[in-house]
């Protein structure tokens, strides 16, 4: 089957002017009759078009495509994998400029102006959100935090001190929101009464699938619901506790948060915060800055936001009562690994700075770091605020 130009522009769906234009730029030449010099095309050329049509639809310049098609070897499955990668990167980044317009736009309708400082802010704040999101998609880097509180000098981790704060009712209906991997309730469960209910929930299906993991062989029945803390879809005064652990300071609107918080608590309920202080692993912060200072590890920015020390003023805004109490302890390390996966287990750009030579420098800083003071010490600081309002009681 031979077509000339306007045959051929019609049967695959483009124009002349177009096809002109593929000659021109050499990515789709057309061949040419030796009586009248006519431009033609045969059945080669329509799966030739086709291709190109397809890799222009995925998001492909025409140059990317003339150097694709030009290697004989290509294989269209890995083009299309490779460009659905970048397209959902891109869309990552799209949802996070959204998300920072319109926290600008409401920022400005609050208060009828934004200076380009707050603006950049939102920007860096809700940048990171994003980044959140996609490092809680699994327990995996959470694990990697957790893992280095084993090293305790007093034999106690938080989650046990947590734990013993506690002071739950029986047949008590309690939520907790960011509930993570659920292995806090792994631990200390068997302190509860029998006749409690738990729900626990987070906006990461994964996280929630990993909680059920943890929970499966414990006989306490537990509900697991997907939820997003600014806008709790339970009834109003549903909970004698909600629970939030150490997940505040990541949500993009906490007075939002907060007002839902209380909206589905009962009157004579309890709130259970738990958070870090402004000096939590200082001693850590310290020695990943000494190394490198474009290393992004920076826990003050999460104490800043709701921290032991700004907790009790942020929570007195919605509850008349908070009590705040405090544990410190030390970590003692001469190990370097744990360290290591906790750094890049961060939100921030630890994992992708700290690779090849540049990771291979860091492990011999904190080993010759240990050699000289024989172990590294780091200063836990933690907290939890216990908030209740009397007025509703």
């Amino acid at each position: 089957m031979i077509l000339v130009i306007s045959e051929f522009a019609k049967a695959a769906g483009v124009t002349v002017k177009t096809l002109l234009h593929y000659d021109k730029l050499g990515l789709l030449k057309a061949k040419r009759n030796k009586t009248n010099d006519y431009r033609i095309y045969d059945k080669s050329d329509f799966v030739l078009i086709q291709q190109i049509t397809l890799l222009k639809f995925i998001g492909l310049s025409l140059n990317e495509i003339k150097d694709i098609i030009s290697n004989t070897t290509f294989n269209m499955d890995d083009i299309i994998k490779m460009q659905l990668d970048a397209l959902k990167r891109k869309r990552s980044h799209l949802d996070t400029v959204i998300e920072s317009l319109n926290i600008a736009n409401q920022v400005i309708q609050d208060q009828g102006d934004l200076e380009v400082e707050h603006l950049t802010n939102i920007i860096k704040t809700t940048h990171m959100e994003a980044r959140l999101k996609e490092q809680y998609k699994t327990d995996v880097n959470l694990n990697s935090r957790l893992n280095i509180y084993q090293y305790t000098k007093n034999n106690k981790d938080f989650s046990t001190w947590c734990s013993e704060q506690l002071k739950i009712k029986d047949y008590a209906k309690v939520l907790e929101v960011g509930c993570g991997n659920g292995l806090f309730w792994k631990k200390s469960s068997h302190k509860y009464p029998d006749h409690i209910q738990v729900i626990l929930s987070d906006a990461s299906e994964g996280m929630l699938k990993d909680a059920r993991e943890n929970l499966r062989e414990i006989q306490r029945l537990f509900d697991y619901h997907i939820q997003d803390v600014q806008n709790l879809t339970y009834d109003n005064n549903s909970f004698d506790m909600v629970i939030a652990k150490h997940m505040l300071y990541h949500i993009p609107n906490l007075d939002q948060a907060l007002s839902e918080i209380k909206r589905v608590l009962k009157p004579s309920g309890q709130f259970i915060a738990s958070t870090n202080s402004m000096i939590h692993m200082s001693e850590l912060e310290k020695i990943v800055k000494d190394f490198d200072h474009t290393i992004e590890y920076n826990p003050t920015s999460y104490a800043i936001k709701f921290g032991v020390e700004s907790g009790q003023r942020i929570l007195n805004e919605h509850f008349e009562t908070v009590r705040v109490y405090t544990t410190k302890d030390e970590l003692i390390l001469t190990d370097i690994e744990p360290i290591v996966r906790y750094i890049k287990s961060t939100v921030g750009n630890a994992r992708d700075i700290l690779v090849g030579s540049k990771l291979d420098a860091f492990e011999k800083y904190l080993k010759d770091f240990i050699s000289k003071k024989g172990h590294i010490k780091i200063s836990t600081n933690a907290g939890l605020l216990v908030c209740s309002d009397k007025k509703r009681s």
